[in-house]
């Protein structure tokens, strides 16, 4: 009985932690169709609001009114996390409306922004905050100990759910809100100012997520990547429960905080964590809609893809050939160390390449090809690892009490083996993943949130796998490569040139696949993919075969990572790293192959540049990077030059004809 209440009371504190993380991200994503990747930001800007309201009765105060700091706290966290939502929604979001997967992008990059500035204010150190006396302390109710900061929170949320309801059910504003988000012409007919609804809403959300961030005060320290630990789950929460459903979240909250606690009950946090993920992601690939269903924009419409036209077959060839050219040419006037840098770029590019080929030309954003690269690159740093050990067990193994190489490593032995399986499992999982929700038609934002919860999954796994994986120090201390030492010139130089020679491989496979009826059928999907299915063809056939392509050659990318590292870890995996790859397409140019390995190599290069030079302040130049191709520039750096060519070609024309008249 008492595991059982323990279970009842663990779950239920987690799941008011997620709801409160996610109730305003259920409206604004309901009403607005945005995938706001800051907003664990704003979470983190609440909780950092929390510390300074704290530190000004502390220092201003006299110490008999410190209790009273934490009500306080919770106002300005709420009203401070809501004007930086209202100052997003205004500047970069309203400009984006109806491009959900460039306002994913766009507030990616305010977010590490935000996560830099936090650094440059506060410092990198985490910081804490003291509860107030009141909360301090437990009692014991049937074996189980409850602490009243978590009763605290339960209540805490107990009250911001009541607020919600008789904000959405009980006003005019929560009735306008509704109407904008099942019909938002026919609420602009009626008289209806959508444009300030949506920037009071997305106000309200992120105020929640400041709310959130004093809550979370409570249990842990407090840093700038407070918010990134929750982004995740917040986004399964609304998704599982049904998107701008109260009911739905609280549902969805329950539901994944509960079956955490009980699965935690019997093994790790970690394992925990990624079972429960996994088992949300299979239960959304049989109801999509989630547990509750609202007709909204986020579920009926679709996002148009800004493509590059203008470039014939040949002009793309020579520039590509023009741009391997220069690569090829740079080991001459580099030293070792800047080889394995730019071959570590040129390993970008194939996957630039491969996204490019699911995003760009078939319209699947994908934001957990990490989880492809970084299988890729495990498989390959295993046989490296096994090679440098030689008949004994990986050191991270026999540290762990291992006294046998687990089954699974046994593929990885030999080189013949080991390339077959950094194939065949990234193109095994993307496969059977593919052919689940294509053929459920999960498509769009819902498939970029499972891609991120696969990605999570994966983490997860590989962090908690400790004496399988080496845990977060992954796996190092390579010595050879194929009977050379991994770390000699020429073996660096060497591998550079196969890298490469992969590379204009993959880019002449891929040329060669869009140029195909197979190819056609896919840009069809991207243009329009319920008409390509109404004329016959089995759009999930193709959407499963391109992905399952497009993570073989990740896989690849992984493994030709390894050598240039020398370490594969869970970051390669991670979220971030994904979204990463998706902002290298959409800098060069989506729907474009050349713009896709340009972009991998001009990010890559100015993130290096930048973090060399001035490493306290890089993150705000790329934020910014981020944020501004995705809103002034949309077909990325190969649109420009389209553009300049056209500019070019027409005063050419115009100067021909003047001459041609005279």
């Amino acid at each position: 009985m008492n595991t059982f209440f323990t279970i009842l009371f663990n779950g239920i504190s987690l799941s008011s932690i997620l709801l409160l993380a996610a109730l305003g991200l259920s409206i604004t994503f309901g009403l607005m169709r945005v995938i706001n990747m800051a907003h664990g930001e704003f979470i983190m800007i609440g909780a950092y609001s929390t510390f300074l309201v704290q530190n000004f009765f502390i220092r201003f105060l006299p110490a008999s009114a410190f209790d009273l700091y934490y009500p306080v706290a919770i106002l300005v966290s709420f009203f401070v996390s809501a004007g930086f939502g209202a100052a997003l929604e205004q500047l970069v979001i309203k400009r984006l409306y109806g491009r959900e997967t460039d306002s994913l992008l766009a507030t990616w990059g305010v977010s590490l922004v935000l996560q830099q500035l936090a650094r440059s204010v506060f410092g990198a150190p985490n910081v804490n905050v003291s509860a107030p006396s009141i909360l301090n302390g437990n009692f014991e109710v049937a074996g189980v100990i409850m602490t009243y900061k978590r009763l605290f929170i339960i209540v805490l949320v107990a009250f911001c759910l009541l607020l919600m309801y008789l904000l959405m059910y009980k006003t005019s504003y929560g009735k306008k809100v509704r109407a904008t988000m099942q019909n938002r012409s026919m609420a602009q007919c009626l008289g209806i100012h959508t444009n300030r609804i949506d920037t009071l809403t997305f106000a309200i959300g992120s105020g929640l997520a400041g709310v959130a961030g004093a809550a979370l005060c409570l249990l842990g320290p407090v840093g700038s990547s407070l918010g990134q630990n929750y982004i995740v789950d917040t986004f399964m929460v609304v998704v599982l429960g049904g998107v701008g459903k109260l009911a739905g979240s609280i549902a969805g909250a329950l539901l994944i905080g509960m079956s955490n606690a009980a699965i935690q009950f019997g093994t790790s946090a970690n394992i925990a964590k990624a079972i429960v993920l996994f088992l949300v992601i299979m239960f959304l690939q049989k109801r999509p809609q989630g547990l509750f269903t609202i007709r909204s924009r986020s579920l009926d419409e679709s996002e148009s893809t800004p493509t590059i036209e203008g470039l014939t077959f040949r002009q793309k060839n020579l520039a590509f050939a023009a741009i391997m050219m220069i690569v090829a040419l740079l080991p001459l006037f580099l030293s070792p160390f800047r080889v394995s840098l730019v071959g570590k770029y040129i390993t970008y590019a194939i996957v630039a390449l491969s996204l490019d080929l699911i995003w760009g030309h078939t319209g699947i954003l994908s934001l957990g090809h990490g989880v492809f690269f970084g299988l890729g690159g495990y498989g390959f740093g295993m046989y490296l690892k096994l090679v440098a050990s030689g008949s004994s067990l990986p050191d991270f193994m026999s540290w762990s009490g291992r006294t046998s190489l687990p089954w699974f490593w046994d593929f990885y032995k030999t080189p013949s083996t080991t390339i077959f399986m950094v194939i065949m499992v990234p193109a095994l999982l993307a496969f059977l993943l593919g052919l689940l929700t294509f053929t459920n038609r999960i498509k769009g934002v819902y498939f970029s949130i499972l891609s991120q919860a696969l990605a999570l999954v994966f983490v997860t796994l590989f962090v908690g796998l400790q004496e399988y994986t080496g845990g977060t120090n992954g796996i190092t201390d390579f010595s050879t490569l194929f009977g050379l030492p991994i770390a000699g010139k020429t073996t660096k130089y060497i591998w550079y040139y196969v890298a490469l020679a992969i590379l204009i491989l993959t880019y002449a496979l891929f040329s060669w696949v869009m140029r195909t009826r197979c190819g056609k059928v896919l840009v069809a999907i991207r243009d329009g993919e319920n008409r390509t299915r109404f004329s016959g063809y089995q759009v999930a056939n193709y959407k499963t075969f391109v992905y399952s392509l497009s993570a073989v050659f990740t896989g690849i990318a992984g493994a030709l990572f390894v050598p240039f590292s020398g370490i594969i870890s869970p970051s390669e995996m991670s979220i971030s790293n994904s979204i990463d790859m998706a902002i290298w397409v959409a800098v060069g140019g989506r729907g474009n192959l050349i713009g896709a390995v340009l972009g991998a190599f001009l990010v890559n290069i100015t993130k290096t540049l930048i973090s060399e030079n001035f490493p306290e302040i890089w993150s705000y130049f790329i934020g910014a990077i981020f944020v501004l191709v995705v809103l002034f520039l949309p077909r990325g750096v190969m649109g420009i030059c389209v553009d300049v060519k056209n500019l070019i070609k027409g005063k050419l024309g115009q100067r021909r004809q003047k001459n041609e008249r005279n």
